[in-house]
Order: C-alpha cells, then structure tokens, then sequence
C-alpha cells in the first residue's frame, strides 16, 4: 500500500486528476487468451477477449469488447426501459512490443472507444410550434442520437544503460462528440434543432529520462509538446419571428462554425529521494506554457511525500 500527498509529482501536470499505472499482460507471462460473453437485463448483452503472443521476436497483445444494451442512459421518466434509449459501445486495445538489443525497446500501443446513444423520449407531449407544413408529432418517435469516438497511438522508443533510463515517445489522440437532432421533431417541440459537433485531434512529443546517481538518488527530467486542433461546429435549423415575437412557419439553417490550433510546452526535473526503505520525497520544479484561446505560463515548486 503507498500513502501519497495530494500534489502530484513534478512530471505529472496539465491538471492531472489522476494517474493510472496499467501494465499490459506481456506473451512472456504465458500465451493465450480468453473469451466471455454475458447479458443481463434491458437487453444487455456485452462480448470480450484478449489475446497474447510472441512471433519472431515481437510480442503482442489484443483485447476488446462490444456492448449492447437498452440501457444507455439514465431515462427522464419513471419507465423501467425508457423509449428509444438502446446503446451500442466497442472498445479496443493493442499492443506490439520488439526488443531492437539488450538495453532498448521499441513499443507500438493504440487504442479505442466508439460509443452510440440514442437520446430517450417523452411520450405524449405536444408541439409548441408549426413547421415544414405540420403541427402534430408523436414525441415518442423522436429519433435524437449521440455519437462519441475516442482514438489514441502511442509509438516509444525506450533504453536504459549504466544507471541511465530514456524513453520519447510520438504520440495522437482524436476525441469527437456529436449530436445528430430529429430535425423536424426537434423543431415542432423547441423551435430549433442543432447537430452539435466538438472534435479534438492532438499531436504531441514526449521525453523522460531517469539518472541513478546514488542509491538513494534518482533525478528525473523530461520534456513535451502537444498540438491540439479543436473544431467547435453548430448546424441548426431554427424559425424566424414575426414583429410581435410569434414563431413563423418559415425554417431557416445557421452554421456557427469555429476551430483553432493550440500548443502546449511543458518541461520539469525532480530528485525522487529515498529517504528510508518505505519513505520517498519527490523534490522538483516543473514549468509549463500554453498557447491556445488564452495565453498563459507557470513555474510550479512540488514536494511530494510517498509512505
């Protein structure tokens, strides 16, 4: 068990909520896999596997998962299964690993998340406006739906010689969310429809290094940079007002459409201490920059404790 201080130490920035540590099950801890599948109530039902393997000289692990369930959200009224509330969800992750000589390593690790939702319905309401000729809409065939995508690549070279570890490592993440509205429903109820889409692609360097200097001293460094290409774009279909405020039967379109490119710089170095055998202090200073909608920079002193 390790007892840790709420502030990270200085190689973790970025307002990192958390760290997660994950060590992938290598060919060499034993070949082979497994699958399961497994369903539950509301039409769940969900399918999984992983896999590893060494071939010539590469190991390789794969695992993923589909699920499907009736369930996708928490529901706006009191039904058991609420209408039109069906999710389909696949995750995938895979890793390819080949040891180039004794002290290095090269390393490939991608990874995905397609998630599809339907928005759930409210049946038995009725349209607050006219639109496209009509007047009447069955509220619980509103067909809104949502989309998220989540993709990322990780390719790192890693050696280590004489007390001395490096790793740098190219790394792209693109992130999409987007709603796709019922337009002539989402009309008739609000008097206005809108697809919503926010994207994110980043690409980025990062480099780490660790120095055992004594063995009671590790200083670490490390330095990256991050492009981030975001896109914020709204579609919608809305109707116009007459002099007195009253909505008109006359739908029009309006794109709002914005994107920009952000950087990120960021470098720190520390001293991880081994105070005692189950003591460490982490003592470092970390520095960062940021050059997207705002402009802003930080030098942040940290001191971590480890028990």
């Amino acid at each position: 068990r390790k007892v840790r201080s709420m502030t990270p130490p200085a190689q973790f920035g970025y307002r990192t909520g958390g760290v997660i540590d994950l060590t992938l099950r290598s060919p060499s801890q034993g070949e082979g896999g497994s699958a399961s599948v497994y369903g539950g109530s509301r039409g769940t039902i969900q399918s999984g596997f992983d896999h590893a393997i060494a071939l010539e000289g590469w190991e390789l692990f794969a695992s993923g998962s589909v699920l499907r369930s009736d369930q996708g959200t928490e529901g706006p009224t009191s039904a058991r299964t609420p209408l039109h509330n069906r999710t389909e969800q696949g995750r995938g992750l895979f890793y390819l690993s080949r040891a180039l000589d004794e002290r290095t390593r090269l390393s490939f690790i991608s990874g995905a998340a397609i998630n599809n939702f339907q928005i759930a319905n409210i049946p038995g309401r009725v349209p607050s406006y006219t639109a496209f000729g009509r007047s009447e809409f069955d509220s619980a065939r509103l067909n809104g739906r949502q989309g998220e995508r989540n993709i990322f690549n990780v390719l790192a070279l890693q050696h280590s010689q004489d007390g001395y570890d490096a790793q740098i490592a190219l790394f792209q993440r693109h992130s999409q969310t987007q709603y796709r509205p019922d337009y002539t429903g989402e009309v008739l109820f609000n008097g206005v429809a809108s697809d919503v889409r926010r994207r994110s692609n980043a690409y980025g360097l990062q480099a780490d290094s660790a120095w055992r200097v004594v063995p009671a001293h590790t200083i670490r460094m490390g330095v990256s940079v991050i492009a981030d290409a975001t896109l914020a774009q709204n579609r919608s279909i809305l109707l116009p007002l007459d002099d007195s405020g009253a909505a008109q039967d006359d739908p029009f379109g309006i794109t709002d459409r914005r994107s920009r490119t952000g950087w990120t710089w960021g470098a720190y170095i520390q001293d991880e201490w081994r105070i005692a055998e189950a003591l460490t202090m982490n003592a470092g200073l970390r520095a960062d920059y940021i050059d997207a909608y705002v402009k802003a920079g930080q030098v942040s002193p940290r001191v971590n404790l480890v028990w």
